[in-house]
């Protein structure tokens, strides 16, 4: 299976809060999400199919110019066979250890995290997901994700000169999280509406971002 840290790598080249419940133990529990993604998931059927197919969101940060998983989300079953569609709701914003902050050339602090979409096959069967430095942790088996359609959380308001770099319409850009699709030519991000589907990518299939055809601009 491949590895997505290639894909998800590109992001370092870019060198609201919601109502709770309260549990018997004190702890909160969020009620309203924060944001909502949907899109389609496709496999094959037969031997290797997934028996339990759901989908889920991991969000990620930055360590050592590493992109590790930090952050396992909630999870939804995929149903009706394939293909699937799926309304995929967070509830949480990252926490500050998921966070990565990188200094930009004017000189300021970029903080954020990236919120990349699995499907998996939850093979434990616990309706959830535990993550590791690949993504989805054993038993659970990904087989698809959002190769460049992702959601990504600004922590403040970063300067104009930094928008600039990161995004090719940063006057769409706020602090809170947008949902963005990433150009593997310039290494910037466009920021969509949040209506748009996440085109799903299956980790053994042929499509390999890194061949997606591309112009880059002539100098």
């Amino acid at each position: 299976m491949r590895s997505i840290s290639k894909w998800i790598l590109a992001a370092a080249a870019l060198a609201t809060f919601t109502g709770c419940d309260q549990t018997d133990d004190g702890s909160t529990v969020p009620t309203k999400p924060v944001a909502q993604v949907h899109g389609v998931v496709s496999w094959t059927d037969g031997a290797g199919a997934p028996a339990s197919p759901h989908v889920g969101m991991i969000w990620m940060g930055m360590e050592d110019s590493d992109v590790m998983p930090r952050m396992a989300t909630q999870a939804e079953p995929l149903t009706g066979g394939t293909p699937a569609a799926f309304d995929l709701s967070v509830f949480s914003t990252p926490p500050a250890d998921v966070i990565t902050e990188v200094e930009m050339e004017d000189g300021s602090v970029l903080r954020y995290s990236i919120g990349v979409v699995f499907a998996f096959d939850d093979v434990d069967g616990d309706g959830s997901f535990e993550v590791d430095d690949r993504g989805i942790a054993a038993p659970d088996q990904p087989f698809a994700f959002a190769a460049r359609d992702w959601l990504l959380y600004l922590d403040g308001e970063p300067t104009a000169e930094s928008l600039a770099a990161m995004f090719v319409n940063p006057e769409a850009a706020h602090a809170g999280i947008l949902r963005t699709r990433m150009d593997y030519c310039t290494f910037q991000m466009e920021i969509v509406d949040f209506s748009e589907p996440l085109t799903m990518v299956a980790l053994d299939g042929e499509e390999d971002p890194g061949d997606w055809d591309c112009e880059l601009p002539q100098e």
